[in-house]
Parts: structure tokens; C-alpha cells; sequence
């Protein structure tokens, strides 16, 4: 069974806009919580680029991605 999101995939870490709204995700959620010592799920990661920017701080991260590509 096909993912629409699976069309994306080749060419998603090449739009400059995927880092920014990762960056951007995770100021927001820096503003509502600490993430020391947290265990986080990272779901539809997609790049990854998110948990990236946690991973410093937290206690471990659990990522899935849903998109076979």
C-alpha cells in the first residue's frame, strides 16, 4: 500500500524550509516545557531533524516515521 508521503521523501531534506520548521518546532516546545532528562516520541519524524535538535537534552528519543521511502 502506497504513503502519499513516501512521494516526498526523496527531495524533502533539500527544501531549506524543512529546517526552519524544524527549528521552529522545537523553540515552541522549549518555550512550553523542559526537555531535560525527558523520554520524547518523535512521531512522523521525516528527517529526523527535530529529534536532532532534542537529542542534547533529552534522556532518549523513540522516532517513527510512517513513510516506507
Amino acid at each position: 500500500m502506497s504513503n502519499e508521503w513516501d512521494e516526498y521523501a526523496a527531495t524533502w531534506e533539500n527544501n531549506e524550509a524543512t529546517a526552519v520548521f524544524a527549528q521552529s518546532c522545537y523553540d515552541a516546545l522549549s518555550e512550553i516545557t523542559s526537555l531535560k532528562g525527558k523520554s520524547v516520541l518523535d512521531f512522523g519524524c521525516g528527517t529526523g531533524l527535530l529529534s536532532q535538535l532534542m537529542s542534547p537534552t533529552t534522556k532518549d528519543i523513540v522516532a517513527l516515521d510512517g513513510s516506507e521511502a
